[in-house]
C-alpha cells in the first residue's frame, strides 16, 4: 500500500540487522519475529522505538525539540481545510501528462495478463534515467504545547546515504534504488542491457515550518529512545503537502520529498494515540495528485518521517522509511489510493492476490494486490550499509509479485536480502 506504517521500524530491534551483503552471496540480514502492529489496540510508546540514532543530546528530547514539554496536550479533532489546498478531483491521467519519466510494460500471471507503469525507462532499452529529488525538511511547529520538532541534519544525513550516495555491494558503486531495479531486471540487464541506470539527482531547500493547529498534532516524550515524538492527523497534513507542492512550484518532473522529524500521521484523532484502544499511525506514503498549475501535469511525491529513536540503538534510520517509499514510488509512480476515506484511486498498478508473513496490514495474513514492492518485507527485515550504518528497507523483485518461477531477477532471487525463497503466496 502507499502508507509505510511506523511499526516497521521496530524489526531491527526484534533481531540483530544484517548488513546487506552482495546480491552474488547469501543474505546476512536475518528476519525479525512480527513487532508489534500499528493499528487499534498498539500503544504508541513503544513502537517509537525505532532503532534509529541519527543525532540529539543526551536527555534533549533529540535535535531542534525546542519549548517541547514531556506531555501531550487534550484538543478537539475537527476537520479543516483551507481554499487554497482544496483536494484536487480524482480523474483518468491526462494523456501525454508532464511527470517523470515513466515507461510501460505488462506481466502474464495465470492466464490474465497485468499493465504496469514504472519510473524511468524500460530496461531492454539499455539507458540511463535521472530524476531530480528535491528534500524538503519540515520543521514542525505544535500549537497545543509550543513543541518544535526539527532536525536541521536530516537532509545532510539522507543525501549522504546509499539512497543518494553510490555505494558498492556487489553490482559496482550505485544508488540502492538503481541497485534494486538492476536486480529486478537482470535477466535483461546482465545480457543485452548493461546500460540500464534509474539515478536520482538530489538537492534539498531550506526547511519549511508547518504550524500544527493545537486540533490536528500533539507530542510527547519517549523515555526508552529519550525522544520527542509527534502525531498529526492525516486529512489535514494530506492537505498541508498539496499546498507545499504548489506554493513552491516543484515541477512535475521533480520527485519532492516531505521529511518531518519523528513525525507520524493517524487518520483518527492524534489524541487518541495515546489512550485506549489507541490509533492507527504511519511514518510514510507515496502519492500522485494531479497539479493545480497544470492541468496536464501530475505532481508524484512522497512523505516519510525521519525516524530517530535515539538511545535505543546504534544504527542510523533516517533514511528508512524514505528508502521504502523511493522504492514504492519507482514502481507504482502514480498510485492515487488516498489517505482520505471514501475516495477511490484513479490508477495503481496490481498483481496477483498476495500475502506475505511480513506484511500485517492492517492484520497478519492480509491480502492485497497492489504492486507495492517494499510492503511484503515491511514487518520482517532492514538491513545497514557499513561502514555508516544507514539502515535501509528490502524489497520484493517483480518475479515474486508475477509468480515467475525460475526468477528473472539477479541470481534467481525472490527479493534483495534473498528472505523469500519463492513467489507470492496466493490469497
Amino acid at each position: 500500500m502507499n502508507r509505510f506504517r511506523l511499526a516497521v521500524v521496530t524489526a531491527a530491534l526484534a533481531a540483530p540487522l544484517g548488513a546487506l551483503a552482495p546480491l552474488g552471496a547469501a543474505a546476512s540480514a536475518q528476519a525479525a519475529g512480527s513487532p508489534p502492529v500499528a493499528a487499534a489496540g498498539a500503544p504508541l510508546n513503544p513502537v517509537a522505538a525505532s532503532s534509529a540514532m541519527s543525532g540529539g543530546g543526551p536527555a534533549s528530547g533529540g535535535p531542534g525539540t525546542a519549548d517541547c514539554s514531556n506531555r501531550a496536550v487534550t484538543s478537539s479533532f475537527h476537520e479543516h481545510r483551507g481554499a487554497s489546498e482544496a483536494e484536487l478531483p480524482l480523474e483518468q491521467l491526462p494523456a501525454n501528462a508532464a511527470s517523470v519519466p515513466t515507461w510501460s510494460g505488462s506481466f502474464t500471471s495465470g492466464g490474465t495478463t497485468y499493465p504496469f507503469t514504472m519510473v524511468g525507462t524500460d530496461p531492454a532499452a539499455g539507458q540511463a534515467t535521472h530524476v531530480p529529488v528535491e528534500i524538503i525538511p519540515l520543521r514542525m511547529e505544535f500549537a497545543g504545547n509550543g513543541c518544535v520538532l526539527e532536525d536541521p541534519g536530516m537532509a545532510a544525513d539522507l543525501e549522504a546515504s546509499p539512497l543518494f550516495a553510490p555505494a558498492d555491494v556487489g553490482l559496482g558503486a550505485t544508488q540502492v534504488l538503481d541497485l534494486y531495479q538492476r536486480a529486478s531486471f537482470w535477466s535483461t540487464v546482465s545480457t543485452t542491457s548493461p546500460g540500464y541506470h534509474l539515478l536520482l539527482d538530489p538537492s534539498d531547500v531550506p526547511a519549511v515550518t508547518v504550524h500544527v493547529p493545537a486540533a490536528q498534532g500533539i507530542t510527547f516524550f519517549d523515555p526508552t529512545t529519550d525522544r520527542t515524538v509527534g502525531v498529526v492527523g492525516g486529512d489535514w497534513f494530506f492537505h498541508q503537502l498539496l499546498g507545499l507542492i504548489n506554493s513552491l512550484h516543484i515541477s512535475p518532473t521533480t520527485l519532492p520529498v516531505f521529511v518531518p522529524y519523528n513525525t507520524s500521521v493517524t487518520d483518527q484523532n492524534p489524541n487518541d494515540c495515546l489512550r485506549p484502544p489507541y490509533c492507527a499511525y504511519y511514518a510514510g506514503f507515496h502519492y500522485a495528485a494531479l497539479s493545480n498549475n497544470n492541468p496536464h501535469a501530475i505532481n508524484t511525491y512522497a512523505y516519510a518521517t525521519y525516524e530517530d529513536a535515539g538511545t535505543a540503538s546504534t544504527y542510523d534510520f533516517g533514511a528508512y522509511v524514505l528508502s521504502h517509499e523511493i522504492l514504492e514510488w519507482a514502481a507504482n509512480p502514480f498510485d492515487h489510493g488516498t489517505l482520505i476515506q471514501g475516495q477511490a484511486a484513479f490508477l495503481s498498478n496490481t498483481a496477483p492476490a498476495w500475502s506475505s508473513p511480513y506484511f500485517n496490514d492492517p492484520a497478519p495474513g492480509a491480502c492485497t494486490t497492489v504492486l507495492e514492492v517494499a510492503d511484503p518485507l515491511e514487518d520482517g527485515i532492514a538491513f545497514y550499509v557499513p561502514p555508516d550504518q544507514h539502515t535501509l528497507a528490502d524489497g520484493a523483485f517483480l518475479s515474486w509479485f508475477a509468480r515467475q518461477s525460475p526468477s528473472t531477477a539477479i541470481g534467481g532471487r525472490y527479493d534483495m536480502g534473498g528472505i523469500f525463497s519463492t513467489y507470492s503466496t496466493a490469497c
